[in-house]
């Protein structure tokens, strides 16, 4: 998450902001340590509506999803940073459930969509300031109408995203223009175009994969909402070519298969404890080992798994590790959850110190062995 283009965050369920990637930082305009130090709700962040005048509360996306355990999209708001400078943000979110189904917490991406609002309010005063804008920035920007399906508009990175001069493009007949969309996303692509400009609510955002005028398959992010243009109903619509993202996020994918199947070749399951906040990430393999469910584990937790008489020496290495930062490696039994069958397993970890130079978090990995 450290690499991805938007920012990243994650909210416990009492509110508090327990991890932010790097892209968050720059849009939020804080270093981690200050956005982890503090609440989605604080009052620093000075949470405002498009038009300046203060957020409602209960419209913040965790009280949205805290309510609702449904994903929200889109929420925008503006925020104002220590030095005065006012950005808004598009917010999805998330809930992350505890394995009752309840509400523990919310992951949401953040992007900073400051640049984009300005560029539709410049739209909206002056049609020919916008102009000028949209012809300056490294994002394509089309305008499209139907009856027939047409451009009216496109500025030159769409001429650079799409490989045709922009004269070409408003040239383009319906057939022509269709083309340009890769054909398994078709339909869906001119299903929300026409949706759109009949007023139908559905996701101003959305991901699609378009063909150039040599060949190339580029993935493209949109962001596309109704206008009026020339008193015709209209779509403005903003490209960005997220190709090389996609590329890198098929990479990460590939690699944690490959991950998967050597943790599953070495009998041998990763993990992450999270000292501060008492929880546990566990790879799949891990899991496997154990037997036990996809569920959210705490120290209490984990410590039913292990055999009764062997409690004792694992609080202790947790303890080490936790207050003095030592490493972890213990061999001890586990009694396994699904079938109850009695396993020794291994466990090595390294503790991660945080800039206080406190015991942050402790990451390893564990293997299984079947001797009783």
């Amino acid at each position: 998450m450290e690499t991805s283009p938007v920012g990243i965050v994650t909210i416990d369920k009492a509110g508090n902001i327990t991890y932010a990637n790097y892209r968050a930082e720059q849009i939020l305009g804080l270093e981690k340590e200050q956005i982890t130090s503090t609440t989605y709700n604080a009052p620093l962040w000075k949470h405002t509506d498009l038009d300046g005048s203060p957020f409602p509360e209960e419209k913040l996306p965790f009280n949205v999803v805290k309510k609702s355990l449904n994903t929200v999209f889109d929420v925008q708001h503006g925020i104002t940073w220590p030095d005065g400078t006012v950005v808004i943000l598009s917010v999805n979110a998330a809930p992350i459930k505890d394995h009752n189904g309840e509400f523990n917490g919310m992951i949401a991406s953040i992007e900073d969509i400051t640049e984009r609002k300005e560029s539709e309010k410049a739209l909206r005063e002056s049609e020919e300031k916008y102009r000028t804008l949209v012809n300056s920035t490294l994002q394509g920007v089309i305008i499209a109408q139907s009856d027939p399906v047409r451009l009216v508009f496109a500025n030159p990175a769409m001429a650079q995203i799409s490989g045709y001069s922009s004269e070409r493009l408003l040239k383009m007949d319906t057939d022509q223009l269709t083309k340009l969309i890769y054909k398994e996303d078709r339909q869906r692509f001119f299903s929300n175009f026409q949706k759109r400009l009949k007023g139908e609510n559905i996701p101003q955002t959305n991901e699609y994969r378009m063909e150039t005028k040599d060949g190339t398959i580029k993935w493209v992010a949109l962001y596309s909402s109704k206008i009026e243009y020339q008193n015709e109903p209209a779509s403005l619509t903003t490209f960005m070519d997220i190709t090389e993202r996609k590329r890198a996020e098929k990479a990460v994918a590939t690699q944690k298969d490959i991950m998967t199947q050597a943790e599953e070749l070495a009998e041998m399951g990763s993990w992450k404890w999270d000292i501060k906040n008492d929880s546990w990430v566990m790879s799949d393999n891990w899991k496997k080992i154990h037997g036990i469910a996809d569920i959210q584990l705490s120290t209490h937790h984990l410590l039913k798994i292990a055999h009764p008489e062997d409690t004792p020496t694992i609080e202790e290495a947790f303890t080490r590790a936790a207050e003095n930062g030592e490493p972890y490696d213990i061999q001890h039994r586990i009694i396994r959850q699904d079938t109850g069958e009695i396993r020794y397993v291994s466990a090595k970890g390294l503790t991660v110190f945080d800039a206080a130079g406190k015991p942050k978090t402790l990451v390893g990995a564990s293997s299984g062995h079947h001797r009783t």
